[in-house]
């Protein structure tokens, strides 16, 4: 996907995204997620925040792609200020990496955004 210069702004500016995998049943399941894009590829960790489960692999998201790697983000920025608002929603196919897969420089950026 080709990014235009405001949906690159968007993108770099959002602090969270919606990830919207599919269960089992067929319905959507939706999380907030932090990420960066590089070279056009949206980078989402499965962070250190407290979960639900201790085998990060056991997540219901992390199932899901597993299982249906289609998936579904939403970036929005909202104001009072409806000349402000702004969205964008990808669509593609998830795919999990192992932490020693990835790239030094998608670790350094979500570093970098999120201190």
């Amino acid at each position: 996907m080709t990014f235009s210069p405001a949906e690159r702004d968007l993108l770099a500016e959002a602090r969270r995204a919606s990830l919207a995998t599919i269960d089992d049943r067929g319905r959507a399941r939706l999380v907030p997620i932090c990420f960066v894009l590089i070279d056009d590829v949206m980078w989402s960790p499965i962070d250190e925040k407290p979960k639900s489960v201790a085998d990060p692999r056991a997540l219901a998201r992390v199932r899901d792609i597993q299982a249906r790697p289609a998936v579904a983000v939403l970036v929005d920025r909202w104001s009072e200020d409806w000349s402000e608002l702004a969205w964008i929603r990808l669509r593609g196919d998830a795919t999990l990496i192992e932490p020693a897969d990835v790239p030094v420089e998608v670790a350094g950026a979500l570093r970098q955004k999120y201190a």
